[in-house]
């Protein structure tokens, strides 16, 4: 049923095309790095978790604290990257406070 709703009012209106603005490729792809190193950061706090609660070495434990480390600097750079590219494009910031507008849109 949609589909065909969809279908008539394209027909009928006959709506202008709509052409992605340049740059917004990116934005797509920069914006979904932060959730893939979020999962790897959960990750290796849990085997932070396990190490605190088990005979670990030292030496691994360091190095799964060193991944934690990097991974929250890799957070905070693409978060800033994505703050630079969405401020330096007037419409996508205006369309970010809309959408974020919305109360089942994660901010």
């Amino acid at each position: 049923m949609d589909s065909f709703v969809l279908a008539r009012y394209g027909a009928l209106v006959q709506p202008q095309i709509w052409i992605s603005p340049s740059g917004s490729s990116n934005f797509a792809s920069i914006t979904q790095t932060p959730r893939s190193h979020l999962q790897d950061l959960i990750r290796e706090n849990n085997r932070l978790e396990k190490a605190d609660s088990t005979d670990t070495p030292a030496l691994i434990r360091k190095s799964i604290t060193d991944s934690i480390e990097f991974l929250k600097a890799q957070l905070t750079k693409i978060q800033k990257d994505i703050d630079d590219h969405t401020n330096s494009h007037a419409n996508f910031k205006e369309d970010l406070e809309l959408l974020q507008s919305i109360p089942a849109v994660d901010p």
